[in-house]
């Protein structure tokens, strides 16, 4: 019988370990998928052309932690920056592959959105996939 405890717990231990450990490096499901907002709400760089017309900002973010950025400009696919993320105490912090440079974005799911945090504005990303 008392055998069959330790087993019991140990299993216990070992499980609980194991989902710990899965969840380690993984999004938070929330946030994975794809997020357009209109390019003209992006200020600095933002041309006239990008405000008007089929022109948004998509970001990707994926459960293992990767994701990108793409600019749609006239409905054609421009500027494609690919980057890693991490999610902590509600800062989205993304590192772009090329350049190493670093963003931090305080955020929240709303509605359905993700609302981003910026010089104190917040910007409204719907959900496309």
């Amino acid at each position: 019988m008392r055998n069959i405890r330790k087993s019991a717990a140990l299993l216990a231990l070992v499980l609980c370990l194991l989902l710990s450990l899965s969840a380690c490096g993984k999004a938070d499901d929330g946030i994975v998928g794809s997020w357009r907002t209109e390019a003209g709400v992006l200020g600095e760089g933002v041309t006239e052309e990008m405000q008007s017309g089929d022109n948004y900002v998509v970001f990707s973010f994926n459960e293992d932690m990767t994701g990108d950025e793409t600019h749609i400009i006239s409905g054609s696919e421009h500027d494609v920056r690919t980057f890693t993320y991490s999610l902590s105490d509600g800062v989205l912090t993304i590192t772009y592959d090329e350049g190493g440079s670093v963003v931090e974005f305080p955020y929240r799911l709303e509605d359905g959105n993700l609302v981003l945090t910026q010089n104190r504005a917040d910007y409204t990303y719907e959900k496309v996939s």
